[in-house]
Formats: C-alpha cells, sequence, structure tokens
C-alpha cells in the first residue's frame, strides 16, 4: 500500500513539476529559474515537514512517504540541476553557472534551515494551544 501512496504522489509532483518548468522566463536571462525555484521550494517543503512531524506517527505513515519520497521526489530534480549547470558552462555562462550552483547550495541551507525552524515553531504552538483546551 505504501508504493501506491509513494507512485500517486509521484504523479502529481511530476505533473506539477512539468507544468511549472513550462513557465517561460527564456526572455529574461538564460538563468534556469524554474529549476532553481522548484529544488529550493522543495526543501522548504520538505524541511517543513520532517521538522514538523518529528515526533509523530506520521513520519512512518504512508502519506509521509506518498508526500515526501513520491510528491517531493519527483518534484525536484538533481539531475535537471546538474544538466542546467553543465549546458551554462557549454554555452560560456560560466559566472551564471557557478551563481547557479552556488546560489542553489546556498538558498537550499538557507531555506531547509527556514522550514526547519517554521516547522518547530508550527508544531510547539500548536501543541501549547492543543495542550490549553
Amino acid at each position: 500500500m505504501r508504493v501506491l501512496f509513494v507512485a500517486i504522489g509521484g504523479g502529481i509532483g511530476t505533473y506539477v513539476r512539468y507544468v511549472l518548468s513550462n513557465i517561460s522566463f527564456e526572455n529574461i536571462h538564460p538563468f534556469p529559474i524554474q529549476t532553481f525555484f522548484i529544488n529550493i521550494i522543495g526543501v522548504l517543503f520538505l524541511s517543513l515537514m520532517i521538522s514538523f512531524f518529528h515526533s509523530t506517527s506520521f513520519i512512518e505513515s504512508k502519506c509521509f512517504q506518498g508526500i515526501s519520497v513520491g510528491f517531493l521526489g519527483s518534484f525536484t530534480t538533481f539531475s535537471s540541476f546538474s544538466y542546467e549547470f553543465l549546458y551554462l558552462i557549454e554555452q560560456n555562462y560560466i559566472f551564471i553557472a557557478f551563481v547557479y550552483l552556488f546560489g542553489s547550495l546556498v538558498f537550499g541551507i538557507v531555506f531547509g534551515l527556514f522550514g526547519i525552524k517554521l516547522g518547530e515553531k508550527l508544531y510547539h504552538h500548536l501543541s501549547l494551544k492543543e495542550g490549553n483546551q
């Protein structure tokens, strides 16, 4: 049953990524903005979910696996990131390629930390709220 949740999440994540990847920014700059934002959003949501659900059984549930492995796993992409980095190098956009590389790393870490802190605050806030009722 867990495989079904992952497959459904993967199908939805793939579709959402496809739609967002086809938003055209080509006339703005060669920077691969779609993949950049998709990957950063994926890091944010995964770290937020893991942090928020760290002490619950949800993190071991089929639903969590469907969202994290299925949806977010197919939504984000390392292969496109790598290809786009190499393509920028090949097209002599060396500076943009390294801005993309280091920007993805730095923003991925920053948004990952932000997601963790946000998840902890939400968990704490909701735990206090439920405890006071």
